[in-house]
């Protein structure tokens, strides 16, 4: 979807899913949907999320070391214990 501007596949949507403990390591989800999702203890170390949206997700001990994440939406998240910086 990403390589193809949109006109080949689908945009990742895991909006409102759960994802609890979910390990998303280096993987490429570029303005993917986590709106509302539980991403309790998610690992996307080294991940792209760049304008991913993560409005109103739960993100509580998730990790987000060194990993791209650029323009990315965090309204309203619940992120107690999040360990987050950008490489």
């Amino acid at each position: 979807w990403l390589d193809s501007g949109g006109q080949d596949g689908r945009r990742a949507h895991f909006a409102g899913e759960s994802l609890e403990g979910q390990d998303f390591t280096g993987l490429r989800l570029t303005q993917a949907n986590f709106r509302g999702a539980n991403l309790t203890r998610a690992n996307f170390t080294k991940a792209d999320v760049m304008q991913a949206d993560f409005s109103d997700a739960v993100l509580a001990a998730a990790s987000f070391q060194s990993t791209q994440a650029a323009g990315a939406v965090f309204k309203g998240v619940q992120a107690r214990g999040m360990r987050i910086t950008e490489s």
